[in-house]
C-alpha cells in the first residue's frame, strides 16, 4: 500500500515519537492483559490455591469439574475489546492520515510514491 509513518514536517520520526506511538498504540492490550491477570489471580480458585502451595486441590478441581463463574471475566474481556476496537478503528471512520495514537505521537501516515526506490526499509 506503500504507507510509511512521517512526522508534522514530513521527515522520519524520531525515535522518541516511534516509541511514544508504539506505546499508545498497544496500550488496550497491555491495559486487557493486566485486567484478566489480576482478576484471574483474585478470582479462579485454581491460582489462588496454587498459589499457597495446595497443588493437590487444583488436581482435584479439576477432577471433580469444578469451574469458576468466568461471568465477570467475560463481561470485562466483552468491555476491553469494544473500547479496543473503537481505539484502533474508530479513527477510520474520519480518516485524516492519523489515529488516536499518531496524534499524541505527533505523526501522520502517509503515502509514499509508487515510483520510489522499492528497495529502500518503509516505516510502517
Amino acid at each position: 500500500m506503500f504507507l510509511r509513518i512521517a512526522n508534522a514536517t514530513g521527515t522520519a520520526p524520531s525515535l522518541r515519537q516511534c516509541l511514544i506511538r508504539e506505546v499508545w498504540k498497544f496500550l488496550p492490550a497491555c491495559i486487557l492483559g493486566i485486567a484478566v491477570t489480576v482478576h484471574a489471580s483474585q478470582n479462579l480458585p485454581g491460582l489462588s490455591t496454587l498459589a499457597s502451595g495446595q497443588f493437590i486441590d487444583v488436581i482435584h478441581a479439576a477432577r471433580d469439574m469444578q469451574t469458576p463463574d468466568f461471568s465477570p471475566l467475560f463481561a470485562v474481556g466483552l468491555t476491553a475489546w469494544l473500547l479496543a476496537a473503537l481505539w484502533w478503528f474508530g479513527p477510520f471512520l474520519l480518516w485524516r492520515g492519523q489515529t488516536l495514537y499518531d496524534r499524541l505521537a505527533g505523526c501522520v501516515v502517509v503515502r509514499s510514491d509508487a515510483t520510489e526506490d522499492q528497495s529502500a526499509p518503509t516505516q510502517h
